[in-house]
Parts: C-alpha cells; sequence; structure tokens
C-alpha cells in the first residue's frame, strides 16, 4: 500500500505504516565506536520503567483509536519515560507520519540516543536532537546529512503521564523529511550521533 503525503490517513493506516517503518533492522552498517549502529538500537524501545512497562497504564484510559493511546513508550538519553501516543492532526503519531513522515525507527534513535536540548520558550517540555546520514552520498552533498528533532511535551494528560511526542522533523526541511528517513533501511540510513549534524 502507498500512502501519499498530504492526504488524511485513517488511524489504522497510520499504525499500518509506523509498524512497517520499524520493522527489521534499520541500522546496519557498522559504525565506528563514537556512532551507533541502527541495528542495535531495539525497534520496539518499550521503557523499563515500572510505570509504563507491559500494559501502559495510559491504556487502561484511552482506547486504541483515542489520540490519547500510547502506541509506543521510549527510554530517553536523559532516563526519561517518554510516551509515543497515537495522536491527532496537532501531535504524536498521526500527525509526525501525515505531516513530515518521520519514521518510528528515526523517531526512537533520536529520543533514545539524541542530545536534550530544553526549549526555553516551553518549560514544560525539551527536544531532543541527533544526525543520520545516507552513506550512498558523497561527504557534501547537502542531502547527505540530516538532522533530526524530537519535541516532547511534559504536561500530563488523563491518564496522568506526559503527554510525550509532540512531533519529529528533520530541520532545514519545511514539510517531509527525505525518503530514506520516511523509510529508513541499512544501506541508506545512519545514525551519526548525538546533536546537530557536523
Amino acid at each position: 500500500m502507498v500512502a501519499r503525503y498530504g492526504r488524511y490517513l485513517s488511524a489504522l493506516v497510520l499504525v499500518g505504516m509506523a509498524c512497517s517503518s520499524c520493522a527489521g533492522p534499520v541500522f546496519g552498517i557498522v559504525q565506528p565506536p563514537r556512532t551507533v549502529s541502527i541495528a542495535r538500537i531495539p525497534q520496539t524501545a518499550i521503557s523499563k520503567s515500572p510505570k509504563l512497562a507491559g500494559l501502559h497504564l495510559g491504556n487502561r484510559i484511552y482506547p486504541p483509536d483515542s489520540a490519547g493511546y500510547i502506541y509506543r513508550n521510549f527510554r530517553g538519553s536523559n532516563g526519561a519515560d517518554v510516551p509515543y501516543r497515537l495522536g491527532n492532526a496537532h501531535f504524536g503519531l498521526t500527525m509526525v507520519l501525515s505531516r513530515y513522515g518521520t519514521a518510528t525507527s528515526v523517531v526512537a534513535a533520536t529520543v533514545e540516543h539524541g542530545r536534550v536540548d530544553r526549549r526555553s520558550h516551553d518549560p514544560n517540555g525539551y527536544a531532543y536532537v541527533a544526525w543520520f546520514y545516507n552513506p550512498v552520498l558523497p561527504p557534501g552533498d547537502p542531502y547527505r546529512d540530516v538532522t533530526v528533532k524530537v519535541v516532547v511535551s511534559l504536561t500530563p494528560m488523563q491518564d496522568g503521564l506526559p503527554q510525550g511526542v509532540i512531533t519529529a522533523v528533520a530541520l532545514h526541511y519545511r514539510d517531509t523529511v527525505p525518503g530514506w528517513i520516511a523509510g529508513p533501511n541499512p544501506d541508506i540510513c545512519v545514525f551519526g550521533g548525538a546533536g546537530s549534524a557536523p
């Protein structure tokens, strides 16, 4: 099934796209010790926190077709539990996939291994930043390195857990992320490191 950006997709189609974009190994190229091979990053990044482990407590309140439903949990590089909720047109999985197209595995890698940046204009949130590169493109190519920013809100929802991932964008790209970030594979999507691309 091929989905086109800019069209409204049902929640079930979006969940299907997210599942297909994070199945199997994503980062397959072995990197120097300073980087993280995507193959070593768990694709289902379930938090080990008792608060969010196993059956998500938030999902006892929110049914699977609601915006508050927790699709995945990530353990942030700062140790925080970061819910990735199904969301709607304004936040979460639905917004990220329909507006920007950032693959769930790229969101997971950014949250779990990225640099934490406090958002000075929003005391109830922060961002994780990491960069990825496409080794098929030559060094110096302006499309080879991409910085991904995942914005997280700490504002609690009805289940008492944070709202979590608000958005996941590729900096310097106005709308959708490059195709190799939207559908990463071992040959063209490599985690470069925490922080912005060099």
